[in-house]
């Protein structure tokens, strides 16, 4: 019975390794299930179910937490369709914790279950559910707690959750007793998120093989204003080109990179198309200048909407009256 029970609580609370490539929140099978203890998962939720009473509560009824932390979204068919498919089987075995919304009648507000809340809503079907009157430093530290017995967040998500409790104005304690980490590490992380500039945490993504020293590494090469542009340029050629279909661990090395190396010629990068690998042709992208060169003899259909599109920028910007006179900056 036993291992039963603890089989059905990994599966519940493992999230499956669909594809290592495109979903950063893939884990790494009954490994990683180990290192945050199957048997502590097991006996905290006979423990809930011993002395708590559990409800049943639509997830519509249920409203996001007001302390995010987890980067990506949850996805049903996608990283997640082992958890649910775990639910939609087995059932939920362990109860959230909810807290009655102090604002709203009838509401509530999660402090950890986001992921069961999800695949209720996507099954719908009611979650099991412990509500407690938690106040606000309750709520938050709850969650945070929960999410480090799990190792259920990377690096830099715990630094987000941190700045977003700070700009919340909890207090110093209250964010060290979340993530249950001395003031030193808070303050570290902390510092990542404010020399890390926000898009390019949102572009490079969870980044779960990406671990606190590199996270500081690259904070301490964004403090200067040049490493920043280097990096943000280095991510918009990126875009530019659609090439775009990296890992989160590879985003992170190519900023990385970036922010180190010195400002130099810019590279000519492949010009593709989104989902196809054939490249059209080759373009950079500089301070300075924006250059795109297209094969005629291989690509002549293109060669030629491009021109034509062109013509077609041209006499809008002449209507649009924009300067011609070039800029002089060197």
């Amino acid at each position: 019975m036993r291992k039963n029970l603890l089989a059905s609580v990994a599966a519940q609370e493992t999230v499956p390794n669909a594809n290592p490539t495109t979903h950063e929140y893939t884990r790494h099978g009954a490994s990683r299930s180990m290192l945050i203890s199957l048997e502590e998962m097991a006996d905290n939720a006979k423990k809930m179910l011993a002395g708590e009473a559990i409800m049943e509560i639509d997830p519509a009824l249920i409203d996001p937490s007001f302390a995010q932390d987890r980067m990506a979204a949850f996805e049903p068919e996608g990283a997640d369709a082992g958890f649910v498919a775990a639910i939609k089987e087995q059932g939920q075995l362990v109860p959230i914790l909810l807290r009655k919304h102090p604002d709203k009648d009838g509401r509530y507000q999660p402090a950890y279950g986001r992921r069961r809340i999800a695949a209720g809503r996507h099954l719908g079907i009611k979650v099991r559910a412990i509500v407690k009157d938690l106040s606000d430093e309750q709520l938050v530290v709850a969650q945070g707690q929960e999410n480090e017995s799990r190792n259920a967040l990377t690096f830099i998500e715990k630094c987000r959750f941190a700045a977003t409790l700070e700009s919340q104005k909890f207090s110093r304690k209250v964010i060290e007793n979340a993530l249950n980490l001395d003031h030193t590490h808070v303050s570290r992380m902390l510092q990542v998120v404010e020399a890390v500039p926000s898009d390019l945490i949102d572009w490079i993504g969870a980044a779960p093989e990406i671990g606190r020293p590199r996270w500081l590494a690259l904070a301490v090469a964004l403090k200067e204003q040049k490493s920043k542009n280097r990096a943000k340029l280095a991510v918009s050629k990126r875009n530019v080109s659609g090439d775009t279909n990296l890992s989160s661990t590879e985003r992170f090395a190519l900023v990385a990179a970036a922010a180190a190396e010195k400002a130099g010629p810019a590279k000519p990068l492949p010009w593709t198309l989104p989902g196809l690998k054939k490249a059209y042709g080759k373009l950079s992208v500089s301070r300075r200048s924006i250059t795109l060169t297209i094969d005629r003899s291989a690509n002549p259909k293109l060669a030629e909407l491009v021109l034509e599109k062109l013509e077609a920028l041209r006499r809008a910007i002449e209507s649009a009256d924009i300067t011609s006179t070039p800029n002089q900056e060197h």
